[in-house]
C-alpha cells in the first residue's frame, strides 16, 4: 500500500504522521507499507492516501496534481486553522478528502487513518495470485469509492 506525505518544511509532522501510517497499518495487518514524501505527478498516481498540509483558506483553491490520483485515492488534509470548510465550497478535487483542523490529536487522526484503511481493504477484493520472496502478492479485483469521514471538532 502507498502512502504519499506532503508537508511543508516539518520533518516533525511528516515523522508523525509516517509513525501513524505504520501504527494503523500493523493494527490492520497491511503489509508492505510504503511511505513517499515526493510529491510528484508519478507519486500522486501510485498513492493509496495522500497527506496534505494547507494554510486556512488554501483548500478554495484546485489542488491541479490531484487530477492524476487514483479514483480510490483518499486524501487526508491538515488545515492550519480550526475550521473545516463547508464541502459545497470545495474544489472537485478535494470534495471527499478528510480535513483535520489544528487541534486535531494524534489519537484522532490514526482512528480516522484505521477507519480509512478498514473501508479501503472492505472496497478492494485482495486475491492471492501467487508468491515472491516467500510473500504472498495480491491483486486488486475490485474497486469502490470511499466516503468522506466526517471528523467533530470540538
Amino acid at each position: 500500500m502507498n502512502f504519499l506525505i506532503h508537508v511543508d518544511n516539518d520533518a516533525l509532522f511528516s515523522a508523525g504522521i509516517a509513525g501513524l501510517i505504520q501504527d494503523a497499518a500493523a493494527e490492520n495487518s497491511i503489509s508492505p507499507v510504503n511511505v513517499c514524501y515526493e510529491y510528484t505527478v508519478e507519486n500522486i498516481q501510485k498513492a493509496d492516501f495522500i497527506f496534505i498540509t494547507v494554510c486556512a483558506g488554501e483548500y478554495y483553491l484546485c489542488f491541479n496534481d490531484l487530477i492524476y490520483k487514483k479514483s480510490t485515492a483518499k486524501v487526508f488534509l491538515f488545515v492550519s486553522s480550526n475550521n473545516i470548510p463547508d464541502n459545497a465550497l470545495l474544489p472537485e478535487c478535494i470534495k471527499e478528502a478528510t480535513f483535520f483542523p489544528q487541534k486535531t490529536s494524534s489519537g484522532e487522526v490514526r482512528a480516522a487513518l484505521s477507519e480509512a484503511l478498514r473501508r479501503y481493504l472492505q472496497c478492494n477484493d485482495l486475491k492471492p495470485v501467487g508468491k515472491k520472496n516467500g510473500r504472498a502478492l495480491t491483486a486488486i479485483i475490485r474497486r469502490c469509492h470511499l466516503p468522506r469521514i466526517k471528523l467533530s471538532v470540538v
